[in-house]
């Protein structure tokens, strides 16, 4: 079997289409990098296939388009005169009922990219897609077949017949359709048709993912939109945990892929993305932040004041919207417990503590535990999505060599930690002091490795403060505010 799959894989990098090892018995790419790991090297082919049987995907490449039909509707359409299929390589594909893919080229000049649905039963994969192909086994245990392997050998890639008109043009119909209707998350809440509800909740899913939509959120407006859908076409009620764990890992999955991906302009320019995933809008989003200021100034309440924003949606310092509460860890390395709850209570100044809010004043340095129970406590509260060390000379290890360059030391210190935040998609914020020069103390590193930076700036004993703001996405800004220390109230009046 192995010695078929790598031969097969070998054929079809000759016929230019480009091969990737997928995990047996599954759709999944066995290559970190997915499907841009597919390749024409017979080098790198054998040496995939000669390890284990994977299956065999193939990356779409530019120019190709395989029409994806389900068992319905491909026995609808094939006998049908007003929608001809050329003679091309036709996949027959396992599962339920069974479907096929027909490969076409696109006339030149026509571009079109995977689409889900463009008629009932018909999907579309094109360049930035891949299929699967024979002989890989499919999840359920059946092979991937050539229907006509004559055909297959008449025919390559590059003297495929054309897509027929009518699949180009249900693709450009439900390009704009998606552009004028988009996802209506109300209108889905009315009920979705028989036939149409999967991919309805899937794609609500997805919107709603992208949107920066809490998984527990998402459960019930999906709940909400499948009770609506509850009627006489459908066989059994969907699976909502699935179709959102599906969505939210295939999210984190194509999020790391795009990381390492080579993208060619119109490519980026076209791709789906999302929007920055604000925690406080135009000031702080997922990453790592580093606040410095002189002794006394009272930056700890400062960002013991943020915190409490992003856990109640409270505008930060009265002036930046939070989109939604999150979960905080404040480590309060500085405090005892008495001392921390005396500067809590002035904080919330009368107010109910959020639940989701925890306190701690102990915890190990980095080098000694310190770093991997942080990803213990994240790994186990994923509610957790903002972490604030205060301060970070607590939770730096204690030590660094005699001449050793203290700025790659810092660099690779920081790196560890915003590695973290890479890795449970979180905020991470480091108080930390000045130097006698009072700038922050430390070399170059502490100011260049965060992604945000905070300049808190106080004479004591006056009620005018300054932050020099610093940051990716955010234009550099000076934040002008009043201060109240007594109740740690930082409120902005202006911004420069």
């Amino acid at each position: 079997m192995s010695d078929g799959l790598r031969e097969s894989a070998l054929w079809l990098a000759s016929r230019g289409l480009p091969v990737f090892p997928v995990i047996p018995k599954s759709k999944a790419p066995a290559t970190t990098n997915g499907f841009y790991s597919a390749t024409l090297d017979p080098e790198q082919i054998r040496f995939w296939w000669d390890r284990q049987p994977y299956g065999i995907g193939v990356s779409v490449p530019e120019g190709l388009i395989i029409v994806d039909f389900d068992a319905n509707a491909h026995e609808h359409i094939k006998d049908n005169p007003d929608m001809g299929l050329p003679e091309t390589w036709v996949t027959i594909t396992p599962g339920k009922g069974g479907g096929r893919h027909y490969w076409y080229r696109l006339p030149e000049g026509v571009k079109i990219g995977p689409r889900v649905k463009v008629m009932d039963g018909i999907d579309i994969r094109a360049l930035g897609s891949y299929v699967l192909v024979p002989p890989s086994v499919h999840p359920d245990g059946g092979l991937y077949a050539w229907e006509d392997l004559g055909v297959i050998e008449d025919l390559d890639p590059t003297t495929f017949p054309l897509c027929p008109k009518w699949v180009i043009e249900s693709c450009n119909q439900s390009i704009r359709t998606e552009e004028k209707e988009k996802v209506s998350l109300v209108n889905m809440l009315k009920g979705i048709e028989p036939g149409s509800r999967q991919v309805g909740l899937f794609r609500a899913a997805c919107s709603m993912r992208a949107r920066g939509f809490e998984k527990e959120e998402a459960e019930i407006i999906l709940e909400g939109i499948a009770k609506a859908s509850e009627g006489s076409g459908y066989k059994e009620y969907p699976k909502i945990n699935k179709i959102i764990d599906r969505v939210w890992k295939r999210y984190e999955e194509q999020r790391k892929v795009n990381q390492g991906k080579m993208w060619t302009l119109d490519e980026l320019i076209a791709a789906e993305l999302g929007s920055v995933n604000w925690y406080v809008e135009d000031l702080l989003a997922p990453g790592l932040a580093i606040v410095y200021a002189d002794e006394k100034v009272g930056k700890s309440g400062l960002f013991a004041q943020v915190a409490l924003s992003l856990t109640t949606r409270e505008k930060v310092w009265g002036r930046y919207v939070v989109p939604k509460p999150r979960g905080v860890l404040y480590l309060d390395l500085e405090q005892d417990t008495l001392m921390g709850q005396q500067r809590w209570r002035k904080i919330l100044d009368g107010r109910q503590p959020p639940q989701n809010l925890r306190v701690q004043f102990t915890w190990p340095r980095m080098d000694v535990g310190g770093l991997d129970q942080l990803k213990e406590v994240l790994q186990a509260n994923p509610d957790i999505e903002v972490v604030v060390i205060d301060i970070w000379s607590m939770f730096a290890p204690m030590s660094v060599q005699p001449g050793s360059n203290a700025y790659n030391i810092e660099n690779e210190m920081l790196n560890k930690v915003k590695q973290v935040s890479k890795e449970y998609g979180c905020l991470i914020i480091l108080i930390h002091h000045t130097n006698k020069e009072g700038d922050a103390s430390g070399s170059r590193a502490m100011k260049s490795s965060p992604d945000y930076v905070f300049e808190v700036l106080r004479e004591q004993g006056s009620r005018i403060g300054a932050i020099n703001v610093k940051g990716k996405n955010i234009p550099a800004a000076k934040v002008l505010l009043d201060v109240d220390v007594q109740k740690f109230k930082w409120t902005v009046t202006c911004v420069e």
